[in-house]
């Protein structure tokens, strides 16, 4: 049983931790608050979505801190180019939506990471990365558990009839962006 003096500790020290619960809270940015609206589990709103673009417009760049396993950083673009996702782990496979998504993991001179978020349900879902959803071609995979950011995405589409769908849109990094129509060909990329 609480002694006297242990429930009367109790009572007093409990406005002071709603006191620094609160100063605490109050220290959120703006940004930092909108960005807990639009965060992983929460539900899509077209006016957190709104707020918290406002708020990254109006703040200053921030790098993302680039954490990229070594194993990944130092291949060369061709041993880069062969780590595939299993088209059955392309986001929305299966689902008959017209298009699917590669999620691209870092790797190679591709080490800027981007949050890759998706609405099901109407609720928000981070995409994390997962060494199962991969093929890595000749490379030595990675621990299943391995913690990789993506640093874009590549859309295929079925853009000419075909059964097999193309290559639609890549946007990766600062400088990869390309995109393709129907009749159309890539051209040379240096």
């Amino acid at each position: 049983m609480p002694s006297r003096r242990d429930l009367l500790a109790s009572f007093l020290a409990a406005p002071a931790t709603l006191t620094l619960g609160r100063a605490a809270f109050a220290q959120a940015t703006p940004l930092q608050a909108a960005a807990a609206a639009v965060a992983d589990g929460q539900a899509i709103s077209r006016d957190a979505l709104l707020a918290f673009a406002r708020e990254v417009a109006k703040s200053p760049y921030q790098a993302p801190r680039a954490d990229v396993p070594r194993a990944l950083a130092q291949l060369s673009l061709d041993q880069y180019r062969q780590i595939r996702k299993k088209p059955e782990q392309r986001v929305w496979a299966g689902e008959n939506r017209g298009f699917v998504l590669d999620l691209l993991p870092a790797g190679n001179v591709f080490t800027t990471p981007v949050t890759i978020r998706t609405v099901d349900g109407g609720i928000i879902r981070d995409k994390r990365f997962s060494a199962e959803h991969y093929e890595f071609g000749g490379n030595t995979p990675l621990p299943a558990d391995a913690a990789v950011p993506y640093t874009g995405f590549r859309a295929y589409a079925a853009l000419n009839g075909q059964a097999v769908a193309d290559e639609a849109l890549v946007f990766q990094g600062a400088s990869l962006f390309r995109a393709l129509a129907r009749g159309q060909v890539f051209g040379v990329m240096a």
